[in-house]
């Protein structure tokens, strides 16, 4: 069994960079994302300044802080609440006093991120941030 080489002549390979530069679809497997795929954007300049939106990121973080503060709270209160429940045994008066210490740091915990964003929100509103 013979095997042949294939040749390509020059004139062939240049009208093949032709058809693939003109932007064939049938041939835009193969050559990526060009001709009738291709977009264009104009207008875009950053040369510039580009303004970023600290706000943005300011809130994220005190979001992070907030839900951190919700977690970290949220177990206190449980921690506290199971000793309550060892302690309620006795039905000591310091028993009542940690039920209730553990129900407010419950609260408490709960409602950290809804006050984060409450004072984020009203300092917005105030162009504080500005």
């Amino acid at each position: 069994m013979i095997i042949q080489r294939k040749r390509f002549s020059l004139a062939g390979v240049c009208a093949l960079c032709a058809i693939i530069s003109l932007g064939v679809p049938a041939l835009a497997q193969y050559t990526g994302t060009q001709g009738v795929d291709m977009t264009v954007i104009q207008g875009v300049n950053t040369a510039g300044t580009i303004r970023v939106n600290n706000l943005g990121c300011l809130e994220a973080l005190i979001n992070i802080i907030a839900n951190g503060t919700q977690v970290v709270g949220i177990i206190w209160a449980s921690v506290i609440l199971v000793t309550v429940r060892r302690c309620m045994k006795n039905s000591s008066r310091k028993a009542k006093v940690r039920l209730v210490i553990g129900l407010v740091v419950l609260a408490i915990a709960l409602s950290t991120p809804a006050m984060f964003n409450w004072l984020v929100a009203s300092a917005r509103d105030a162009n504080l941030f500005s």
